[in-house]
């Protein structure tokens, strides 16, 4: 679509429909909307072990279901992202999940039976664990995961 847009573009001037100096600025505005609507919606489910996102201006919601989930990094840049691991299982090695939100949000949903772990660093911004861990008796093997923020003018909630 980008170089259906700029060929356009090309044509357009070589027709004498647009006037020559405006050519570069519309090829540039084209490229940011390409960038602002190539990610628009989406919804996954997927399993993998290891995650890795990246919004720009847009959003995603995904629901991971993988049964050895080791962790990954989470980037929303002006945009959002919901990843729900409720159906996900942790390794028995736990995980670690880098979760960074600049001019945006970031939500993780985690099950009840997962303890969260939180540290980061807020500048403009925070993030908040609201996950309510209800673990088991004593003999059960906790399932920690360990989650880094950074929000940037931009906000992190974790919970169940």
């Amino acid at each position: 679509m980008l170089l259906i847009a700029v060929g356009l573009l090309f044509l357009g001037k070589n027709l004498n429909f647009i006037p020559g100096r405006l050519i570069f600025p519309l090829i540039l505005i084209c490229i940011g909307l390409f960038f602002i609507f190539s990610r628009i919606g989406g919804t996954r489910q997927e399993n993998a072990d290891y995650i890795r996102y990246f919004t720009l201006f847009s959003g995603l919601e995904t629901n991971n279901q993988s049964q050895n989930f080791k962790g990954g990094s989470v980037a929303a840049v002006f945009g959002g992202s919901e990843i729900d691991l409720r159906e996900a299982r942790l390794s028995d090695q736990g995980a670690v999940l880098e979760l960074t939100a600049m001019f945006g949000g970031v939500d993780l949903i985690v099950p009840k039976h997962w303890k969260v772990e939180v540290s980061g660093m807020p500048i403009f911004g925070g993030w908040e664990n609201k996950a309510v861990y209800e673990g088991g008796s004593a003999d059960d093997h906790v399932q920690v995961l360990k989650v880094n923020c950074t929000a940037v003018f931009g906000g992190i909630t974790i919970r169940n």
